[in-house]
């Protein structure tokens, strides 16, 4: 079915005239005279040559030949002759030259039918065909112009909505767009909805020959296994990637989620405390703490220990204004006043932004009006704050007139 693939069908054709195999030949032209190639008119000629050089007796069976002579009788207004009352032992014998003839050119005009219908999908397909200049893999890229072709193709193709044809565009564009993943992940989307099987085997060739390294991918497919049910395999897929690429956070974020939806908030907890630890140092510890408080206080419903994760991060990075403002809302959770005057008052005492520090401040005013028991307290939390906010303008001034 592919666009360039008149050679192919030409020889084959070739080979059987050859041998003298006519109605094995007559079957090749009917099946290339309904697929749209680059040299469909080709194809027609040398039909037209086969059809008009031999007799029909050569390349029509015996059915074939009752068939079309019953119907050239019924529309020439004769009597039509039942197909099961003819001889068919000896209709070749029976036929004139003048049937003969009239058989070849019935054959001839319903085949100019199908030859003009599949021009037409010629002329649909050959603006995308003359866009495509690469049909194999090459290391170097495939420019804007050709991705966009293809986008454009493909998209064609499913409009039409015949299936082999989707695929078989698919796999032609996989050659030389073998490493832009969005051609794969399309490719699995689109087959999703016809064959599991078929989906994984994209997949699976997707990662693990051509875009090992592509994540995006990977977890695709690990999400693909999931929604069926195949929690072993979406798994092993995951921890598979991590040790390919480890460190990265998106694939360690989807391990953990991934074991939270499946209610093994265990092993979700582990694998942040893990995270936690193999990222000390670095920016990523304070965000995978806070994920981790986050998972004890929302899921596990314990703030005692979503508050020590966050203490203990602070410890190590006591200027992280995450930290700070996720330990500000988990001592609230708390309701507890004292920790959440300490918390704000060891940020303020940080180095972190002072648009930041505003913010914990007001935080703070709204929970000691809301919750807060001590006039004192309050009052001194929005002297606080006026002197943040006088001190934040005077810093906009100075930076202004400069």
């Amino acid at each position: 079915m592919e666009f360039h693939s008149d050679d192919f069908w030409s020889l084959y054709i070739e080979y059987e005239i050859k041998n003298n195999n006519f109605k094995e030949a007559m079957a090749l032209y009917d099946r290339v005279l309904n697929i749209p190639t680059q040299q469909y008119e080709t194809h027609f000629q040398r039909f037209n040559i086969l059809v008009s050089s031999r007799s029909p007796v050569e390349y029509l069976t015996t059915e074939e030949l009752i068939a079309i002579h019953s119907k050239i009788q019924a529309e020439n207004d004769n009597d039509q002759i039942a197909m099961e009352d003819l001889p068919s032992v000896d209709i070749e014998d029976s036929l004139s030259e003048t049937d003969l003839q009239k058989i070849r050119q019935h054959i001839l005009d319903t085949r100019k039918q199908m030859y003009l219908l599949n021009e037409i999908q010629v002329k649909k397909r050959s603006k995308f065909e003359e866009g495509i200049k690469r049909l194999y893999f090459f290391a170097s890229p495939v420019n804007v112009k050709q991705l966009r072709n293809w986008r454009k193709y493909l998209d064609f193709e499913m409009s039409e909505g015949q299936h082999e044809r989707i695929v078989m565009l698919y796999e032609r564009c996989l050659m030389p767009c073998a490493k832009y993943e969005e051609f794969w992940l399309s490719y699995a989307q689109y087959m999703k909805e016809h064959s599991v099987e078929a989906a994984r085997s994209v997949f699976e060739r997707a990662c693990r020959i051509h875009l090992p390294l592509k994540f995006t991918l990977h977890l695709q497919w690990a999400l693909f296994e999931e929604k069926l049910g195949q929690l072993d395999s979406a798994r092993a897929i995951m921890c598979n990637l991590e040790k390919v690429l480890p460190g990265v956070v998106m694939v360690r974020l989807r391990r953990v989620n991934f074991e939270r939806r499946n209610g093994n908030l265990q092993e979700a907890e582990r694998l942040l405390r893990e995270a936690v630890h193999n990222s000390s140092g670095t920016k990523k510890a304070a965000f995978y703490a806070v994920k981790l408080s986050r998972l004890l206080l929302k899921l596990e419903k314990d703030p005692e220990k979503a508050r020590d994760v966050l203490v203990d991060a602070l410890k190590k990075d006591p200027n992280s204004p995450y930290l700070h403002q996720c330990l500000l809302e988990v001592e609230i959770a708390r309701d507890d006043v004292d920790s959440v005057m300490h918390c704000v008052k060891s940020a303020l005492n940080s180095n972190i932004h002072d648009a930041i520090k505003g913010i914990l401040s007001q935080r703070r005013l709204e929970f000691l009006e809301d919750c807060g028991n001590n006039i004192n307290s309050l009052l001194n939390a929005y002297d606080e704050h006026q002197t943040l906010l006088k001190q934040e303008e005077f810093k906009r001034k100075a930076v202004h007139d400069k």
